[in-house]
Parts: structure tokens; sequence; C-alpha cells
């Protein structure tokens, strides 16, 4: 509902599909995956900056140590990807470490970071072998 009450206020042509992560795709039908997944850890509600307030709750937090989604992201994103097709994911301030080495495997190439306009760890990028 709020994708497509986004979209619709942006007027924007686009196609959006509900499903859980990639059930509703075949295999290898994606070169490139970007994800911006929610990895607030549950602690962190109380200090929440006010300006992520409104979005809704299962945008914001990715369960107790905010990488659940993380988890699940990893067994199944590599079905979908063509062999050299890249990841993208949006990292929390806190997560670096814990989704470099869930994507440290023969699977992938070795994980790059990219640090946004304040310095911060923001993005993984990596490649599916």
């Amino acid at each position: 509902r709020v994708a497509n009450d986004n979209a619709r206020r942006l007027e924007a042509d686009i196609e959006l599909i509900q499903a859980d992560l990639t059930e509703a795709f075949r295999q290898n039908s994606f070169g490139t995956v970007v994800c911006n997944p929610p990895y607030v850890p549950l602690a962190d509600l109380p200090g929440l900056q006010r300006e992520l307030r409104f979005e809704p709750a299962r945008a914001l937090f990715g369960g107790e140590d905010g990488l659940a989604f993380y988890r699940r992201l990893g067994k199944l994103v590599g079905r979908v990807l063509r062999p050299g097709g890249w990841l993208l994911v949006e990292l929390g301030y806190r997560g670096r470490a814990a989704v470099e080495e869930m994507f440290s495997s023969a699977r992938w190439e070795a994980p790059q970071v990219r640090a946004d306009l304040a310095g911060m760890d923001r993005v993984l990028m990596t490649r599916k072998r």
C-alpha cells in the first residue's frame, strides 16, 4: 500500500509486485538486485530519529540485532541473480562487519563497501560468481 501510494503521488511509471523476497521470480532472472532492507535493531526504537518515525515499522526494523532481513536475503538472492550479477544493499550504521561476513563465501566475490556523504559505511556491493 505504501509503495503504491508513493508511486501514484510521484506519477512513477513502475510495476509493483508483492512477493516474499525472491519467490515470484525465476532463477537467474536479474543482472542486478538493489535493496534497502529494514536494518534498525529493535533496541534502537526509543532513540529513533524523529524523521524516521513516519516509516512503517516493517520497513525499518530488522529484528533484535537488525540483521534478520540480511540473513534471509543471503540465503535467497543468489537464486535470482545471474552469474556475474550485482547485489547492492544498504547498510545500517553498525551492520558492516556482519553483512560482509554473510557475503564472504565462495558464492560471492569479495564485498566492497561504499560510504555515504557523511563518511558512514552505507552500501555493500558484491557479485555472484
